[in-house]
């Protein structure tokens, strides 16, 4: 899982060079102008400072990995975390740093409407109710296994 959250990182520093997956105009400091008629900004936002979305989720996506190979990953080999936790802990992670970002996009995918305006918000929230009650019905710990199975409503 590490190298999944490290490949992403990579593939957000590609979007920020490219201008896609923009955020919405800010007045923050760190705020990026696109200023290049080849980017992928919308026209009307081009020079104009932006929340720089890119760079927020792979930062976000360096700081699992790191979570993965110094805190996690261990513990998993030394028999404290049950084997899938990494996996089931990344999509948890995942889906809340995403949900949490998609609040500051700016780019024109489609929207609907409530409070969750984007559809990739849905889906993480969708996707990390799943999880976390996954994680909540399989246990973290190794102990966890002989008290909880996911499928057996607790009965080992």
């Amino acid at each position: 899982m590490a190298a999944l959250a490290i490949g992403h990182v990579i593939g957000r520093l590609g979007c920020f060079m490219e201008g896609c997956c923009y955020g919405r105009p800010t007045l923050l400091p760190w705020g990026v102008s696109f200023t290049s008629p080849a980017c992928s900004v919308a026209p009307d936002l081009r020079g104009v400072p932006l929340h720089p979305t890119q760079l927020y989720e792979a930062v976000g996506e360096a700081i699992a990995a790191w979570l993965m190979i110094g805190w996690v990953i261990p513990r998993i080999r030394e028999g404290k975390y049950r084997y899938g936790t990494a996996f089931f802990g990344y999509l948890l992670y995942y889906s809340v740093m995403r949900f949490l970002i998609e609040f500051l996009r700016g780019d024109d995918r489609a929207r609907s409407c409530g409070r969750c305006s984007q559809p990739s918000q849905w889906a993480s929230l969708f996707s990390g109710v799943i999880v976390a009650v996954v994680l909540w019905k399989r246990g973290v710990r190794e102990r966890d296994l002989a008290h909880r199975s996911l499928f057996t409503d607790g009965k080992p």
